[in-house]
């Protein structure tokens, strides 16, 4: 018979079931949680270097008990509602970064993608891109941000990671003066609202996810500027919390 390791008590009841046979149990008469089962190995021999970077990764199956209990309360109340303007600004924009449309995206176009409130605001970096504007060509200007869009959305070498991680860090011929992480973050969250949380930066003293996954979830992320945890592993893997 199973017993709670605090009180002796057997009246028990499951909080969450995790990965594999490990789930999350607690104690009806003194409320502590515990695991019990085990999560399926996180990597597995042969798996590549950035399969095991990634298992070294925080997911939710790392959030306390009692905390990822409270989350699953509020989420079971929330109700998104998405504008209906904002919905049909990420519809206007999935068109015009789209393979086809891109090609064509006119300077006006993204001047308004990248001033837009809509899908986050992107503070400083709208004066960044506007000093650039100022300072070159616009219709160069826009040609060289065609080609870093396109590279990150459409370029089948690479992970979206590593391609992401090129454009921030401007290695070789790839990447575009001013157009960093929050305007790269934000192209990826109209492209794929779904799965990208349209937050501009990954760590910031103002609030960035880093500081969301520490103070709503409990859970450390890595510093970035380490060697293996590069900013676009950074920017795209918290979005699975």
């Amino acid at each position: 018979m199973i017993a709670c390791p605090r009180c002796g008590e057997d009246d028990l009841e499951l909080v969450r079931q995790l990965e594999g046979t490990a789930r999350i149990v607690r104690c009806r008469n003194c409320g502590h949680e515990w695991q019990r089962g085990e999560l399926p190995a996180k990597t597995l021999p042969g798996g590549t270097a950035e399969q095991r970077v990634r298992a070294r990764f925080p997911t939710a199956a790392d959030i306390p008990g009692q905390r990822l209990a409270a989350l699953d309360r509020l989420a079971a109340s929330f109700e998104p509602d998405v504008p209906p303007e904002e919905a049909e600004f990420v519809r206007r924009y999935q068109g015009v970064f789209s393979s086809d449309r891109l090609p064509i995206m006119t300077t006006e176009e993204f001047q308004e993608f990248y001033r837009s409130r809509m899908v986050g605001f992107l503070g400083n970096a709208v004066w960044v891109l506007d000093q650039n504007y100022n300072a070159m060509d616009p219709e160069d200007y826009t040609g060289q941000i065609q080609e870093a869009i396109g590279y990150l959305l459409h370029e089948e070498r690479g992970s979206l990671e590593s391609r992401l991680t090129d454009l921030i860090r401007g290695r070789g011929r790839i990447g575009v003066k001013g157009l960093k992480e929050t305007a790269l973050t934000k192209v990826l969250a109209v492209m794929y609202p779904e799965s990208i949380f349209p937050f501009a930066t990954y760590d910031s003293p103002s609030g960035g996810k880093r500081q969301i996954a520490r103070k709503v979830f409990g859970l450390e992320l890595p510093a970035r500027d380490s060697v293996e945890w590069t900013i676009g592993r950074l920017i795209i893997w918290p979005n699975d919390l």
